[in-house]
């Protein structure tokens, strides 16, 4: 997904809608907010803006000698923002091609790009609305193939004696044939339509084989002054954007028809808002967790926390993670919409990685990739001794010991905390813990011992943020 923003560039997002990059024009030219072209290989194509100041009388003498003009670039990138691509109007069109255009001006839109298309062949297919004009552009050589439209038109139009006039939104059908919004802003009367036309580009003739206009409401034809969109779905109704309509608030913002123009769907927004381009897909991502957001938090000698984002249609999240150099992977499930996971029994001072896998069904049937390894170092093992502050008197017997330890402490501080008590071995790995309650004054809590092997020990409380650790024997 794409969004324009203030700052004259596109935001890139993934399905987790997390922008994940921008792109921009490059050459000292502005990003146009019309048109960015993502494609499968990485590659892209946006619309940039270029202004010269021109002397205009050399088209009449009556025109401003000293105006602002817009022309535009064709730019493409491959999927590293590398340039492969450059066209400018400025090198091909000229100026005074623009039929609407008042040349007195002190600033003219010489051309108005709003669309591009990369056609089934490989070239570009380019809406300028300026000019009342598609053309199709050789991307190897810059030339154009064919102009459809507009002062330097090249075809005949069968069916369609109105033509199209400051039209958007230029797209191929599967069929060949090609779609437009044509906003008609010229027309009398200015009533607009989607349009569909059959073109034989050899013989250069284009035939209108469909055209749509809402119905008139309260006797008014809807007239949009700009922007708007066509869409053809496969069932073969087609979904009209009607861009920015009349203000009297009557008309809807979209309309979709079925093949008899049946009216089947509408949408009207309020206050007069309007939409640029309007499309319909199936939208049913699995997505994995970005990697950006993918972090490690509260690490311990023995423990770390795992943090990512909700990713779209997730129902649970599998995470794995192992001890660097191992070969296998451990494994844990973790139910949406939870986006934590804790590990603990984990070893001092090693590197750990992990990686997560969205489940979008409970059986995992239906999953995301994985995403990039993410690593962690767990904290060197440590004994503390915090006892002044609120344990008084640990004490452990019997110290050596065989079945059975029992730890006793003097807790000074408020009663009833949930406290933990744990038997970790030399290389600070967990390998007996239990939650308790425990009170102000004496505590004691005794702990079978008889399933781990002989060696020495440590036996840590944990009450609240104090620690107290002490030495123990195993014979």
């Amino acid at each position: 997904m794409t969004a324009y923003n203030t700052s004259a560039s596109f935001d890139i997002y993934n399905s987790n809608y997390v922008k994940v990059r921008s792109v921009s024009a490059v050459n000292g030219y502005l990003t146009d907010v019309h048109e960015l072209q993502l494609f499968p290989n990485g590659h892209y194509f946006l619309i940039a803006d270029e202004f010269q100041v021109m002397d205009l009388t050399q088209f009449d003498p009556s025109y401003n000698s000293n105006a602002t003009v817009t022309g535009n670039v064709i730019q493409e990138f491959d999927g590293n923002d590398n340039l492969l691509f450059e066209w400018r109007t400025f090198d091909h069109i000229i100026v005074s091609e623009a039929p609407h255009e008042n040349f007195t001006n002190g600033y003219v839109d010489a051309v108005h790009m709003n669309a591009l298309e990369q056609d089934n062949d490989g070239n570009l297919l380019v809406s300028c609305r300026h000019l009342d004009q598609v053309f199709k552009l050789n991307l190897n050589n810059g030339h154009f193939i064919w102009r459809h439209g507009g002062d330097s038109n090249q075809f005949v139009f069968t069916n369609d004696p109105a033509k199209f006039n400051y039209q958007h939104d230029i797209r191929r059908l599967a069929n060949g044939d090609v779609t437009l919004f044509d906003n008609n802003d010229w027309g009398n009367p200015n009533t607009s339509y989607a349009k569909e036309y059959q073109l034989d580009e050899v013989k250069l003739k284009a035939t209108l084989v469909w055209s749509y206009t809402h119905p008139a409401i309260n006797g008014k034809p809807l007239a949009s002054s700009a922007m708007g969109s066509v869409q053809r779905f496969d069932n073969g109704n087609t979904l009209g954007d009607w861009g920015i309509p009349p203000y009297s608030g009557e008309f809807p913002n979209m309309t979709e028809i079925d093949p008899s123009f049946n009216i089947v769907w509408e949408l009207k927004y309020q206050n007069n808002e309007y939409i640029y381009r309007a499309h319909r897909y199936t939208w049913d991502p699995c997505s994995r967790p970005t990697d950006s957001k993918l972090t490690t938090t509260d690490i311990t000698a023995t423990s770390a926390t795992l943090n990512w984002n909700a990713s779209t249609g997730a129902v649970k999240y599998y995470v794995e993670y192992r001890k660097k150099g191992a070969a296998n992977w451990k494994n844990v499930k973790v139910s949406s919409p939870a986006t934590t996971y804790t590990l603990t029994n984990l070893l001092s001072d090693k590197k750990y990685e992990w990686r997560i896998q969205t489940w979008c069904n409970k059986k995992g049937t239906k999953t995301s990739g994985l995403t990039a390894t993410k690593t962690f170092t767990t904290a060197a093992a440590r004994m503390q001794d915090l006892s002044a502050n609120t344990i008084e008197s640990f004490i452990l017997f019997p110290n050596p010991g065989t079945d059975a330890v029992t730890a006793h402490w003097t807790q000074t501080n408020s009663a009833d905390q949930v406290s933990a008590i744990q038997i970790l071995n030399y290389m600070g790995q967990v390998v007996m813990e239990k939650n308790i309650i425990s009170n102000e004054g004496n505590n004691e809590w005794t702990l079978p011992t008889s399933s781990i092997t002989k060696g020495l020990y440590f036996i840590r409380i944990t009450i609240g943020a104090t620690q107290i650790t002490s030495k123990w024997v195993k014979e």
